[in-house]
């Protein structure tokens, strides 16, 4: 029991055997897309088992580098919680694409009907996109709440404002790796402690590393919404932004729920409904608290598991402290939000100029406890500036 309790124990050893082992990820992942093509109770029984073993060999070896650790770790447990989801919790038939339903209704054929004619490969490559290339479930029986709607485009137009937004992208990225070239901490090796520097200098790099995370998930998204939409595959409307306006953040509860991406919401959502059926939650005020606790303590383990990949540090525990901190903080702003309706205050610029002031300054001082991990040990922990910086050149012409 002492050895469950000390948390170096929940880390693999630094001593652990190196080896790189690169189709080992993508093993995993096949082994996920093959399962959901089964049948619920087949994959139930021969899939289980064979996805058990595969992911009971992610820590016994290390590739070698922390951070490439920290990724697959990360990775794999996203696949386990999307295989929870998709491959145990939904049933045969509740998760389907869209265009499929309207084709079968068009065609006059059953639901079920149109599920049983699917030859193997069609089966496969549903799976794939599935695992692939949707988290929002855009196109799909399932997709999530928040996602910000895109005004009508044609497609010549769509694909001119991705190019700039790709361009835009990257250049913010390498805007954010030069910037944190200039300061001497990043340069060092080892790091020191990231809380030992002045505050204002963990506030700047904390909000570069936030910013390098909006590109690093936000340029990939937009190739393939390129690629997608050029080749005439899908539409602009299968592309929805994956951000939404940051005007609409003047309130840290709405900073998570409509400015930032939904690409978790789903899995995130997962454990609330048991949790409530347990707890036999009725009132209002219940439900949004534990529905808070979930999301926000299920999205800590998410960011938290790539760290769990690694040896133990003492900022290890910083992914997971970040989002827990915020189920308290968002709640008690409902409350004040709550008694400012009843006392009769309503929208105004000034109250709408100090939520943002709030917002900023809270996430300012929260992030700064996901970023310490980061640059201390995880992915920010060697200073890796693009091969081809237009920004270093232009600094240095």
């Amino acid at each position: 029991m002492e050895g469950i309790l000390d948390p170096r124990t929940w880390y693999p050893s630094p001593d652990r055997p190196v080896s790189p082992r690169p189709w080992f990820l993508p093993l995993v992942l096949l082994s996920f897309i093959v399962s959901t093509t089964l049948p619920r109770r087949s994959r139930i029984l021969i899939a289980v088992p064979i996805l058990l073993i595969l992911n009971s060999q992610i820590r016994t070896y290390s590739i070698g580098d922390n951070i490439k650790d920290f990724g697959r770790g990360s990775f794999i447990f996203g696949f386990v919680l999307k295989f929870i989801d998709f491959g145990i919790l939904t049933r045969d038939g509740e998760a389907y694409k869209l265009k499929d339903r309207k084709s079968s209704i068009s065609n006059a054929g059953s639901i079920s009907r149109s599920e049983e004619v699917k030859g193997i490969w069609q089966r496969f490559k549903d799976s794939a996109e599935l695992w692939l290339f949707t988290m929002r479930g855009i196109g799909w029986s399932w997709q999530v709440g928040g996602v910000p709607e895109r005004k009508p485009q044609s497609t010549s137009y769509f694909i001119f404002r991705t190019l700039l937004r790709i361009l835009g992208s990257y250049l913010a990225w390498d805007i954010c790796k030069h910037l944190m070239g200039l300061y001497p901490y990043i340069h060092s090796s080892p790091r020191g402690a990231f809380f030992s520097l002045p505050f204002s200098s963990q506030v700047i790099l904390t909000w570069l590393h936030q910013l390098e995370a909006f590109c690093f998930i936000n340029l990939p998204y937009q190739i393939g919404a390129l690629l997608t939409v050029a080749t005439g595959y899908q539409t602009p409307a299968d592309w929805p932004p994956l951000f939404g306006d940051l005007s609409g953040g003047y309130l840290v509860s709405r900073a998570w729920g409509r400015v930032w991406h939904q690409l978790l919401r789903r899995p995130l959502g997962m454990l609330t409904p048991y949790v409530q059926r347990v707890l036999g939650t009725k009132s209002r005020s219940a439900k949004r608290t534990s529905s808070l606790i979930c999301s926000f303590m299920m999205s800590g383990f998410v960011h938290w598991s790539g760290a769990l990949n690694c040896p133990w540090t003492s900022s290890s525990h910083g992914m997971f402290t970040y989002f827990i901190m915020q189920a308290p903080v968002v709640r008690l702003e409902d409350c004040i939000v709550d008694w400012g309706r009843r006392q009769g205050f309503k929208s105004s610029v000034l109250l709408k100029c100090l939520g943002y002031l709030w917002t900023f300054s809270w996430i300012s001082y929260s992030m700064r406890y996901a970023a310490r991990y980061q640059f201390e040990h995880g992915a920010l922990s060697v200073y890796d500036p693009f091969r081809y910086s237009i920004i270093d050149y232009l600094a240095r012409s």
